[in-house]
C-alpha cells in the first residue's frame, strides 16, 4: 500500500511538473523582452516557502519574480505561470464549470441584471436569435444587419482572447457582410458599439478603453484582485497589448492610476496622448466593483473571474465580458500586483485540500 501511494505520488509530481512547464512556456514567450533583477538569497527562499505548500519545485517560477522585482518591487505573493495554470486556475474553475459559462451568447441572460451594449443578435451551433431572442433565419439577420443604421462589431463567442477574432462594421460600408458572418462560424455574438466615456477617451481617442477587474468569489466571500486600465495605441480600435496596448495598475483601495504603463515587450509609459496616468481617478470606480461583484454572485460555480468593463459617454459602466477557462495574469500582475493580495494564503489552502482529495485533479487540456 505504501509503495503504491509512493507511485502515485511521483507520477502526479512528474505530471504537474510537465503541466508546469507549458504555463512557463507562455508566460516567457510573452515575457522575453522584460528586463530582470537578479532576486537575493531570502528573495528566493520567500517564493519557495509559500508556493511550495502546493507545489514540489516553486523555483520553476522565479524568472517571473526577477521580471517583476525589475519592473517594481519584489513581492512572493505574485504567482507565477508554473503554479496558476495547473494548480490554481483548475481548482478555483473546474471544466465542467466553466465549460458551460464562458460561451459570450449567455452573457445577456446570465447578467442581464448588468448594463451591456445592445446584443443584436447571437449565434449558438447554428441557431441564431436576434435582439429579442427570438429565432431568426441566417438571412433575415444579414438583412436586418444591411439596413441596422449604427456601428457594430461581430465577434466569436468561444475559444478567443487577446481581441482576437473581432470584426468592426461601420454604417458606411456593409460590403461583404454574408462572407462576413459566414467566417464566423456557428458560434458569434453581434453588438452595438457603445460610445465611451470622454474621460478615459483623452488617454486614446481612437480605442474603447477597458477595465481589466479580477475578482474572487471564495468560502462565502467576493472580493477585489489586482485591477488594471487598458489603453490602445494611436489608431487602433482595441485596447488590448496584442495591438500596441499598455496596461496601468489601479490602487484597488483609490481607484487612482498607478505611475506606469506597461507594453507587451515590457516597456514602460508614464502617458499617453500627453495625459500621465499617476493619480487619474477612475470616475465611478465604485460602481463598476459593485457591479463586478454582483455579476460575480450569479457564476459562483467559478471562483475567480476577470471582467472586462467600459465606461460609456455618460460614465455608467458597461459589461463587456467575463473571461472564466484562461484569464490571463501575466501583464495584469506585473502592473496592478499580486493577484490574491492578501487573500493569497486562503487560496493556497483550497488549492492544498482539492490535492488532499485527488491528487491528479489538474490533469485536463489547459
Amino acid at each position: 500500500m505504501i509503495f503504491k501511494e509512493a507511485i502515485k505520488n511521483s507520477l502526479s509530481n512528474y505530471l504537474l511538473n510537465r503541466y508546469s512547464h507549458r504555463g512557463l512556456a507562455d508566460d516567457h514567450k510573452m515575457l522575453t523582452s522584460y528586463p530582470r533583477t537578479a532576486l537575493t538569497k531570502e528573495e528566493k527562499e520567500q517564493v519557495c516557502n509559500l508556493w511550495g505548500q502546493i507545489h514540489p519545485h516553486p523555483e520553476m517560477g522565479l524568472r517571473y519574480y526577477e521580471i517583476q522585482k525589475a519592473v517594481d518591487v519584489f513581492d512572493e505573493r505574485l504567482v507565477a505561470g508554473s503554479v496558476y495554470y495547473p494548480l490554481i486556475l483548475r481548482s478555483l474553475n473546474p471544466k465542467e464549470y466553466y465549460k458551460t459559462l464562458i460561451h459570450k451568447s449567455l452573457f445577456r441572460h446570465i447578467l442581464s441584471d448588468l448594463p451591456q451594449p445592445i446584443t443584436l443578435a447571437s449565434s449558438t451551433n447554428r441557431s441564431i436569435l436576434d435582439i429579442e431572442n427570438k429565432p431568426i433565419s441566417k438571412q433575415a439577420l444579414i438583412d436586418f444587419l444591411l439596413n441596422y443604421k449604427k456601428d457594430y462589431i461581430i465577434k466569436k463567442s468561444v475559444e478567443t482572447s487577446g481581441g482576437r477574432g473581432v470584426q468592426f462594421i461601420k454604417n458606411s460600408d456593409r460590403t461583404n457582410l454574408n462572407a462576413i458572418i459566414e467566417s464566423f462560424g456557428d458560434n458569434f455574438v453581434i453588438q452595438e458599439i457603445i460610445s465611451g466615456s470622454k474621460d478615459l477617451e483623452k488617454f486614446n481617442p481612437s480605442s474603447l478603453n477597458t477595465l481589466r477587474i479580477s475578482t474572487l468569489m471564495l468560502n462565502g466571500e467576493v472580493s477585489l484582485c489586482a485591477c488594471v486600465f487598458r489603453v490602445g495605441a494611436k489608431g487602433q480600435i482595441l485596447d488590448n497589448l496584442q495591438q500596441g496596448g499598455l496596461m496601468i495598475g489601479i490602487d484597488t483601495e483609490t481607484g487612482r492610476l498607478k505611475k506606469n504603463g506597461l507594453a507587451i515587450d515590457g516597456t514602460k509609459e508614464t502617458e499617453r496622448n500627453g495625459f500621465i496616468f499617476e493619480g487619474f481617478q477612475i470616475p465611478n470606480f465604485d460602481k463598476v466593483i459593485d457591479a463586478a461583484f454582483e455579476g460575480h454572485r450569479r457564476i459562483a460555480p467559478c471562483a475567480l473571474a476577470s471582467w472586462d468593463f467600459a465606461l460609456d459617454i455618460n460614465n455608467t459602466p458597461r459589461f463587456i465580458e467575463v473571461n472564466l477557462y484562461w484569464p490571463g495574469i501575466r501583464v495584469q500582475q506585473l502592473a496592478g500586483g499580486p493577484i490574491f493580495q492578501n487573500r493569497t494564503q486562503e487560496v493556497i489552502d483550497f488549492v492544498k485540500d482539492k490535492k488532499i482529495k485527488n491528487r491528479f485533479f489538474f490533469i485536463e487540456k489547459i
